[in-house]
């Protein structure tokens, strides 16, 4: 008798930087996992009313930023409309069997049941906007992974890959970490670096911190399954440095710096979707 399959949630954005990701995942799931993913239809803040909700996120970030935000979206659904093929995680699930859910909050207690149900060993969170709360972090029979643009503990926060090129960092990283209660605190379990050249993209930066953190999940949800537990090394939180959403300040830094939000490059790559998607079911 074949020993039982270990089981993976995720819970996810699943916009088209989650899908370049955990591809290697889902393609890992047709053989070797059992997954369940949850996306997440909410914004970071909760106001009741997703309009409210964008107006907010607008005026902190400014006009720029918003834009780039809205475009992130809006150009892998044309060109998925286009090529009648979507290239956003559920499409990817679609397509190798993945069962996949839409929540309007991870820590919603419906969401809480549908993971227990499901009974993971593993929950992973991948570009999810909410922090995960106790009850959802304690379902998991071995742990909860989160995957974090920065090489932690520095640059512990929201939208890291903003804050480095605004600061005139060189490189910046990917970090997979244990999940606690405290944002971006857990042991760190994988973690890769990543050189930022001059006049990088954010788009261009943040694509290749998703290709590497694909790599490095992989590797984490490798280990900790064959260990049965989750090991890796406490951070040291005296070094620890947080950044929030970025302002329009921020955006003005990055510039100043030469970088840009996008290029014409970025946006053709958007308009084709993720370059790495699993292959459908032979």
């Amino acid at each position: 008798m074949n020993a039982p399959r270990h089981k993976i949630t995720v819970v996810t954005n699943g916009n088209y930087f989650a899908a370049l990701g955990l591809s290697p995942l889902l393609s890992a799931a047709r053989d070797r996992f059992d997954v369940q993913v949850l996306v997440t239809t909410g914004l970071r803040r909760q106001s009741g009313n997703r309009l409210a909700e964008a107006w907010l996120l607008a005026r902190r970030w400014g006009w720029r930023y918003f834009v780039y935000k809205s475009v992130t979206y809006i150009l892998p659904a044309a060109g998925g409309a286009v090529r009648r093929e979507p290239a956003d995680v559920a499409a990817l699930c679609d397509r190798v069997g993945v069962p996949v859910g839409t929540v309007r909050n991870v820590n919603d207690a419906g969401s809480v049941t549908a993971v227990r149900e499901f009974g993971p060993d593993l929950l992973v969170s991948f570009s999810c906007p909410y922090r995960i709360k106790t009850p959802l972090l304690q379902v998991a029979r071995i742990g909860s992974l989160n995957v974090h643009s920065s090489l932690l503990p520095s640059y512990a926060g929201v939208c890291t890959y903003v804050h480095v090129l605004a600061e005139g960092c060189n490189e910046t990283g990917v970090t997979v970490h244990e999940m606690v209660e405290q944002v971006d605190a857990g042991r760190i379990l994988e973690q890769g670096s990543v050189s930022i050249p001059p006049r990088t993209s954010t788009f261009s930066l943040f694509s290749g911190q998703c290709r590497l953190a694909g790599t490095l999940l992989l590797r984490a949800i490798d280990t900790s399954l064959a260990a049965g537990r989750l090991g890796g090394v406490p951070q040291d939180l005296s070094k620890r440095s947080y950044r929030g959403e970025p302002t329009a300040a921020d955006i003005n830094h990055l510039r100043r710096r030469g970088h840009r939000l996008m290029t014409l490059a970025d946006a053709v790559a958007l308009f084709r979707g993720p370059a790495t998607s699993p292959q459908p079911r032979g």
